[in-house]
């Protein structure tokens, strides 16, 4: 498998909000729209026809000064749901991988990280705050997509 640079990715990625501060390297710089706070437990059984999503509440940001164009999530140690402003359509013959950037990590978060074969939308992720909290700006950039082709032939 190749993985596929910056300016293929974002040929597969809709609402990139500013490609020359999200490419990297080896992928792209996914950005977080929403944040929700889990408020109400899920079911899950062995066939899906029992199956409902757990409820969940947005989390509202707030202005650090009243001239600020965005807002800030203070988050308390636990789990969140995170919404990315992206959307990403791998093609047929492609596994996009979305992984925590290690400064989402050393801010003292996390979140596992997500295999896509398919288009997501909207693309989200559980995303686990460490015991000291954290606080995150809006459009912060959570993660890292690199696009692998399956077969080895970059398209």
């Amino acid at each position: 498998m190749d993985i596929l640079s910056a300016e293929q990715a974002a040929e597969r990625v809709d609402d990139l909000v500013h490609f020359d501060t999200q490419s990297a390297e080896l992928g792209l710089d996914l950005t977080v729209s929403d944040v929700y706070r889990f408020e109400g437990p899920g079911h899950l059984d062995f066939g899906g026809s029992e199956f409902r999503d757990a409820q969940i509440e947005p989390i509202e940001t707030e202005l650090k000064h009243e001239d600020d164009d965005y807002g800030w999530w203070t988050l308390d140690p636990g789990t969140y749901l995170i919404q990315y402003n992206e959307t990403v359509r791998p093609g047929d013959e492609e596994l996009a991988l979305v992984a925590p950037l290690e400064r989402l990590e050393r801010a003292g978060a996390s979140h596992d990280s997500l295999w896509v074969d398919t288009s997501n939308e909207p693309l989200e992720v559980q995303m686990t705050v460490g015991s000291g909290g954290v606080h995150l700006k809006e459009n912060f950039r959570a993660s890292r997509l690199q696009i692998w082709s399956k077969h080895g032939e970059l398209a």
